[in-house]
């Protein structure tokens, strides 16, 4: 064996990825089997020495004999004409390679430049949404990347009538539509200019406003089966014992007592079963005085009497009737003023850092400390912008009990039902789950000067399972509380999921938009109409002029922000948007009745009735809102001038004679229609409250008409239809500031 000749090592032509795998290699650069590898692989190719230089001899090897030398000769002459060739070609290899690896080294620093990066792979972004700034002399306002004005602008209407009419024939229906305009601008002027709360002192005697027990009963209960299971501010039983206290004597109650019930009697007034015009409701004129009196009970003279836990439950109150009611959110009375009051008050840290804390106060701080975050999370997703929570926010979250489980007499923490069985405190807990990842989703929603597709993927998904989840728990148990034998019913379940499904339509709305010219946003679009579809469902149950209404029908019906729920323009925009997104994706030939249809267009068209279906119903339900005598118009007028338009793509009519002939007739309807509902409250108002002691009531001026206060029969301005309607224009750099 030491006398035979030691065998030749080949040189390795193949990668040694190939090599290691064991596979055939076609020696390119990179290999076949490299690049078509389920994990990226980095084709290279090792430098071998050459041929004819062999290893050092080790001293096994010293001792050859000549008889072997002279057997290798031969072999190293024949291969002596093929060494210089495999040299030049393994030097052309590391050229190549060399230069791919430069390429490589290139593109990936400028996609770094391009995107920065969190320290992961974030996928491609997107630059967010711009701002806007609403910025004329009587209201300034800041139009965050959730406004639907974003997706009203892609709309044809809102194109094609931006400047001055230049058309004659258009003229006569343009001056037509500012005198039907110019007639609700006044009609709704006089309707929101009534006799309006604005107290100077404090009412002297506010049990007198209180209607009698039976009444007050039923407006409590309404409040206690709908938003308190959502967002805990009241322990139910010390409510009731106060609240039989207040009736046995009610000289001797709190006067902090007092006014809590007066707002939760607010609320309860949002789900009362008044069948009949809206002015004709018993308790309306009741229910703008008692929460302007609550307003300035908290921010009057007397502030620092509600620095107490019964003032930050007072204040949540405040904030969910102004949305519940009809009124909106108040800028001096914000969020923010929320969560530094909470956090003044040590909220933000855990109960346990307060040893002195007792078992009861502890878990109403916990609860309280969840209904705070989830009122500034839901504001600031709503406004756009930033939101305002401290670091390391979360604290201990509320415990599985009920309401019974625990009292201020308490000594020892009762212990937490399993999650699976329900308590009071499930709804409220199982929304708090979803609370970090709806924290992170609007800091990216209000994101500058980017957002990462790949986190609004992940998120937008993570949500999604949020919902199933929902739908999980409300089908798994049948809920029955102890208080007041009530049973959760459809509302929460809805609330909930509206609620969470606004989340991903957000979150998707800036790539839905630039779907139409980047396919690779086409799931967005999807998303997009898939969640505003799923919250117009839930006005199928809204059939004005039909009272028989829902908790939920009724709180979409009169609620404001969020609450508007399917009637909101958010949802109305998308589903016109993408039904005139299809419309424009068909070819001009489809759209003209001259061409017959073929199987593909009856099709396509079947498939958009649904929709069209349900912007209708959405139509014919606002506009029985304005004749009930809420003069809420602009939704209206939005929604008719986007089915107008939708119909003359359609049938291939021109775009804007139609838009005018829709507008004008049916803001004409409208108009006429509530001045007769309306009449007699525009001609008996209501003086209660100015014959109140301590209290003046002043005309209060209405903001949101800031854009309708013009001369429209003025020949000389230069209106166009988006500004009627009450669009932002992102051209007009008057109004705008970027």
């Amino acid at each position: 064996m030491g006398n035979q000749p030691r065998k030749r090592r080949r040189i390795a032509k193949s990668c040694q990825q190939c090599r290691q795998r064991k596979v055939g290699c076609d020696r390119n650069v990179p290999c076949g089997p490299c690049t078509r590898s389920r994990a990226p692989l980095a084709c290279t190719y090792s430098q071998e020495p050459p041929i004819g230089e062999d290893e050092e001899q080790s001293p096994s090897q010293g001792g050859r004999s000549p008889s072997g030398m002279q057997q290798r000769e031969p072999v190293r002459e024949r291969n002596d004409g093929t060494i210089s060739n495999d040299s030049a070609v393994e030097q052309t290899l590391r050229d190549l390679t060399e230069k791919v690896q430069k390429f490589e080294q290139q593109l990936k620093s400028l996609t770094n430049r391009e995107e920065p990066s969190d320290g992961g792979d974030e996928g491609f972004s997107f630059p967010a949404t711009k701002p806007r700034l609403l910025a004329p002399a009587s209201k300034m306002k800041f139009l965050g990347p959730t406004h639907w004005s974003h997706k009203v602008d892609e709309l044809s209407f809102a194109k094609s009538f931006k400047g001055k009419e230049t058309d004659p024939s258009f003229q006569m229906a343009k001056a037509e539509l500012a005198g039907v305009i110019k007639e609700c601008q006044n009609l709704r002027h006089s309707i929101k200019s009534q006799p309006a709360a604005q107290l100077n002192q404090l009412l002297t005697d506010l049990r007198k406003t209180f209607p009698n027990r039976a009444a007050c009963d039923q407006l409590v209960y309404s409040y206690l089966r709908t938003f308190e299971l959502i967002y805990r501010v009241l322990h139910i039983p010390s409510f009731w014992k106060e609240y039989d206290k207040f009736w046995e004597q009610p000289e001797a109650a709190e006067s902090l007592f007092v006014i809590k019930l007066m707002v939760i009697l607010a609320i309860g007034t949002t789900f009362y079963p008044h069948k009949g015009a809206i002015a004709e409701h018993p308790y309306r004129s009741l229910t703008q005085k008692w929460i302007y009196g609550a307003q300035w009970w908290l921010t009057g003279p007397l502030e620092k009497s509600t620095f107490s836990m019964d003032g930050l439950q007072l204040f949540c109150l405040v904030l969910i009737s102004r949305q519940a009611c009809g009124l909106g959110a108040s800028p001096w009375l914000s969020t923010g003023a929320l969560l530094n009051m909470a956090m003044t008050m040590g909220l933000h840290r855990e109960p346990e850092t307060f040893p002195a804390l007792s078992v009861f106060q502890s878990e109403m701080r916990a609860r309280l400390w969840t209904t705070v975050l989830e009122l500034v999370v839901q504001s600031s997703l709503d406004s756009g912008t930033p939101i305002l929570l401290p670091q390391g926010f979360e604290t201990r979250k509320p415990m599985n009990i009920d309401d019974k489980d625990i009292s201020p007499d308490s000594v020892t923490a009762p212990i937490p039902k399993p999650n699976n069985q329900p308590t009071e405190s499930s709804i409220q807990i199982l929304l708090s789950q979803s609370l970090r990842l709806r924290v992170e989703a609007v800091e990216l929603i209000n994101a500058c000067p980017k957002q990462s597709y790949k986190k609004v993927l992940d998120m937008g998904t993570e949500l999604r399972e949020i919902c199933r989840n929902i739908a999980s728990f409300f089908q798994s148990y049948t809920l029955r509380w102890s208080t007041n034998d009530s049973q959760v019913s459809s509302f929460h379940r809805t609330f909930l999921d509206m609620l969470i499904r606004r989340y991903i339509l957000f979150l998707h709305t800036p790539f839905m938009l630039q779907a139409k010219t980047k396919p690779e946003f086409y799931y967005s679009r999807k998303v997009c109409l898939e969640s505003a579809m799923v919250i117009a469902s839930f006005a199928d149950n809204l059939n004005l002029p039909n009272y028989e209404l829902d908790d939920i029908s009724r709180l979409i019906m009169i609620g404001k922000g969020p609450f508007k729920g399917p009637l909101s323009l958010d949802i109305i925009s998308v589903i016109g948007l993408e039904i005139v997104t299809q419309l424009e994706e068909e070819s001009p030939t489809q759209l003209s009745t001259n061409t017959m249809p073929d199987r593909l267009d009856e099709l396509t068209k079947a498939n958009r009735e649904p929709l069209i279906s349900k912007l209708k119903h959405l139509l014919e339900q606002l506009r029985q809102i304005i004749v009930m005598g809420c003069p809420s118009f602009k939704r209206y007028g939005v929604l008719s001038a986007m089915l107008g338009q939708i119909s003359a793509m359609g049938s291939g009519q021109s775009i804007k004679q139609v838009i005018y002939d829709t507008l004008t007739t049916g803001l004409k309807e409208c108009c006429n229609l509530l001045k007769e509902s309306t009449a007699q409250e525009l001609q008996e108002p209501d003086d209660t409250l100015a014959n109140m002691a301590g209290v003046n009531a002043q005309v209060q001026p209405d903001p949101s008409l800031a854009w309708l206060d013009v001369n429209l029969e003025d020949p000389n301005l230069d209106w166009d239809l988006p500004t009627l309607l009450g669009v932002p224009d992102l051209s007009d750099i008057n109004t705008f500031d970027f």
